[in-house]
């Protein structure tokens, strides 16, 4: 590294350097501690703030999709070892009972793991980044989401977080060691993040003044869909028309009653109006509210957000169009271009950050277990085959297909002529005994 891009960036870490120990407890922080004062909120809190108040309509549609699918997915803990084989290689043993994973499963008193994960992927979908706080809550390891509008001043470094809660006049600085820190990464700044709703920041707004015009149309527009036309007073001079009358509020009002009163309906549709001399015509209005090409925009704007966010309408409950094999192959791009990709940079963030303040000299690994595009048919069909190959018990397609109890003596395998089997730890060798006839009986 070239001697001038050392200082330059001795320079950035001295101008962001000013560490220091929070003195709040973790709930006083959480619960807004500090005494409620002014709303003084600095350039990066109010870019935040506002981006997650854009956190509607098809916006919260697709977020609430993503967040929900990761959020339902286990997670994991393993521990890494390396292989006494030719080539050192990191195997990963599964841990069942680590204080890491009773955390994760108990956040704290203000998460539950479903709720923690879903806030954090709705901050990083709006706003690009996210933050948890691990900290002891009364003795008790404890993790915090903090929203990225609490962000008062960032440090490239991320050697110390300043954050301010909201209704809060004072800020509290966070050790980084103390943060696990999820971000999207910015090819143009590798020490910023990228938001994905910034980036399609035209189209959500288009999208938002759309329903507003329609909103404001629909609740302060004038939309008549007959005017009537009363008739003209006898005139001055025979053979030529008098002036129209100018009724008043009364009349006006008797006179939409008694022609609401006797043509008001679907049933009345069709009947003949009698224009006497008290109604000299009818005229046609308009029948919709008056758009600016409404319907094509609002087509257009909803294609453009879905698609950025990386959500098929179909799997939104679109029926339109759709059908079993579309709405699967959504459900299968779903999964692998977004769903997958998301859950390994958590992933990635959690064991890089997460891990090692729980490790005991031991190196951990924390990943989200990935998500399976769901196809009912083609799941029955597995079942099916592993059932006649004898790669399953009984009891094992009772519980998993047919959600049913287990039954005495439905916890051996059998082939398909219903001959019990011994298992082999490889289930090619087991079907090959199977068709070579020297299955074991019992």
């Amino acid at each position: 590294m070239s001697d001038a891009l050392t200082t330059a960036l001795a320079d950035v870490d001295r101008m962001h350097a000013n560490a220091c120990k929070a003195a709040a407890s973790p709930r006083q922080i959480i619960t807004g501690g500090g005494t409620p004062g002014i709303d003084l909120i600095p350039a990066q809190m109010g870019k935040a703030k506002e981006q997650l108040s854009h956190l509607t309509d098809w916006v919260w549609a697709a977020v609430r999709l993503v967040a929900t699918r990761i959020a339902g997915q286990p997670i994991h803990v393993s521990r890494q070892r390396r292989t006494t084989t030719r080539k050192l290689a990191l195997m990963d043993e599964v841990i069942e009972d680590h204080p890491l994973l009773d955390v994760l499963n108990d956040p704290s008193d203000w998460f539950t793991r479903w709720s923690l994960m879903f806030s954090t992927i709705a901050g990083l979908e709006c706003t690009g980044r996210a933050l948890w706080w691990v900290t002891d809550d009364d003795g008790k390891p404890s993790i915090f989401y903090l929203p990225t509008s609490w962000i008062e001043e960032i440090d490239p470094r991320r050697a110390v977080w300043h954050i301010r809660p909201y209704g809060s006049v004072e800020t509290f600085a966070l050790p980084g060691e103390e943060v696990v820190h999820f971000h999207y990464p910015d090819p143009g700044d590798p020490l910023g993040c990228l938001s994905p709703l910034q980036r399609i920041a035209k189209a959500v707004v288009a999208d938002e003044e759309i329903g507003t015009a329609q909103w404001s149309a629909f609740r302060t527009g004038i939309h008549p869909t007959v005017g009537i036309r009363v008739g003209r007073l006898p005139g001055m001079i025979p053979g030529q028309p008098g002036e129209r009358p100018v009724l008043d509020p009364e009349q006006k009002m008797e006179l939409v009653d008694a022609v609401l009163k006797l043509y008001r309906g679907v049933v009345r549709k069709h009947e003949p109006i009698i224009l006497d001399g008290i109604i000299e015509g009818i005229e046609q209005f308009s029948r919709t509210v008056q758009e600016m090409d409404f319907l094509d925009s609002a087509k257009l704007t909803k294609s453009k957000i879905l698609q950025s966010f990386g959500v098929s309408p179909i799997l939104l409950g679109e029926v339109e169009n759709s059908n079993r094999a579309s709405a699967t192959v959504a459900d299968e791009i779903f999964v692998a271009n977004k769903v997958n990709p998301l859950a390994m940079m958590l992933s990635e963030s959690m064991t890089e950050w997460l891990g090692p303040m729980f490790a005991q000299g031991e190196r951990l690994r924390v990943w989200i277990e990935p998500a399976v595009a769901h196809d009912p048919e083609m799941s029955r069909q597995k079942w099916d085959s592993a059932a006649r190959l004898g790669f399953v018990t009984q009891n094992e397609f009772r519980r998993n297909v047919l959600n049913l109890d287990s039954v005495d003596g439905g916890d051996v395998f059998r082939d398909a002529l219903g001959n019990v089997m011994e298992r082999s730890a490889d289930p090619i060798l087991h079907l090959g005994a199977s068709r070579n006839g020297s299955t074991a009986r019992r």
